[in-house]
């Protein structure tokens, strides 16, 4: 555990860089974060909105005629069009242009016309983004906009089928293990669903196991933790971030949400030499107490932005925003209210929600001397 500056190649040698070529898939998505973004900024920075704007309609008219490429297997086309319709979605959001209509309705899971479509138990939430999105553009065609919110809305309806038989109002992918944010995180393919389900719908049904999904994340599950770094009364403490162990400050840097309990009962390496550490064996514990905070363990200790972290603050970002608006009208209805295992939970749990906000905004102070 180094800081990124201190850390010297062993043998005193330089370490190899490696660049990459442009690439049509990470192209659209690029496209599609700069025109989300580009939106945001309109009335904050209309300068910066204006440039980003810029740079999404020329990355996405340069990953159009590029095109997915002759290598691409059939998961790296399907990535294509998956971001492709995302940006297509956003870009129409921000522009209302109509031509982004007619890419999203040609990359997009409604190809040929077929507004039947539905995500299915084994479909990973590849969609999500680019139909939430769509859903609520004001440039949106109806037709499709009511489709993309039924798939969204019955994506939500079985997630809360399956979570109510859940002793620890666990929500998560029906086919999804308890691994890699699994058992730890508000994830896009579980919470992530019902928070735009609720946006989309106003269910109250939605948003409250939503905030339920998220009280397990801090703490209210059967190990105790808080799966989110300088969060709640028992938080991990050894997170797989080398700055964290590196800096000489004992606490880990905060707002990271570690990939959690791990359902492995046998693995080599790393989180094998963790696993050999429980009695008794592995394969007899829950598998949401299948964690050891020591740090190295890249199957429960690591974290990635794309998987854990940013849905996560997306999760936690939304009920704090509702909290401000109930605050600030003074409508208790809009409060969420947890189906969490004690009384009160549901305050106890939005106070942590809020408390994660701070702790992902804070900085820590260098050290002097």
């Amino acid at each position: 555990g180094v800081m990124p500056e201190n850390d010297a190649h062993p043998d005193g040698q330089p370490w190899v860089w490696y660049a990459y070529d442009y690439d049509p898939v990470s192209t659209m998505r690029f496209a599609a974060a700069a025109a989300k973004l580009s939106r945001a900024l309109v009335g904050i920075d209309d300068e910066q909105a204006a440039q980003l704007l810029s740079e999404a309609q020329a990355a996405w008219n340069w990953a159009i005629a590029e095109g997915p490429r002759e290598t691409y297997g059939d998961n790296v086309k399907l990535r294509y069009r998956v971001h492709g319709a995302q940006a297509a979605a956003e870009l129409l959001a921000t522009t209302g242009e109509p031509a982004y209509h007619d890419a999203f309705a040609e990359l997009g899971p409604f190809t040929g016309g077929n507004l039947s479509y539905s995500l299915y138990d084994w479909d990973a939430a590849v969609w999500l983004d680019g139909l939430f999105t769509y859903a609520r553009a004001e440039a949106a065609d109806p037709e499709y906009a009511s489709a993309a919110e039924r798939v969204i809305v019955e994506r939500a309806e079985v997630l809360l089928e399956v979570a109510e038989k859940t002793a620890f109002r666990l929500v998560k992918h029906p086919y999804g293990p308890i691994r890699m944010s699994g058992g730890s995180t508000p994830t896009r393919e579980g919470p992530g669903v019902l928070i735009r389900a609720h946006v989309l719908t106003g269910r109250v049904e939605f948003r409250d196991w939503a905030v339920a999904a998220c009280d397990l994340t801090l703490g209210g599950n059967p190990a105790g933790w808080s799966w989110v770094t300088g969060v709640g009364d028992k938080p991990v403490r050894e997170p797989l971030h080398m700055p964290s162990m590196g800096d000489g400050i004992d606490d880990p840097v905060p707002g990271i949400t570690v990939y959690g309990p791990n359902d492995a009962v046998e693995n080599g390496g790393i989180l094998g030499a963790a696993l050999i550490g429980y009695h008794p064996h592995i394969s007899e514990w829950p598998q949401l107490e299948r964690y050891a905070d020591v740090g190295y363990p890249p199957g429960t200790n690591e974290f990635t932005v794309y998987e854990s972290i940013g849905p996560s603050l997306f999760a936690f970002g939304y009920f704090a925003e509702l909290a401000e608006e109930a605050e600030e009208t003074g409508d208790i209805k809009k409060k969420p209210t947890s189906c969490a295992c004690s009384s009160g939970a549901g305050h106890r749990g939005l106070t942590l929600l809020l408390a994660v906000g701070l702790a992902v905004a804070w900085r820590r102070k260098p050290q002097i001397g």
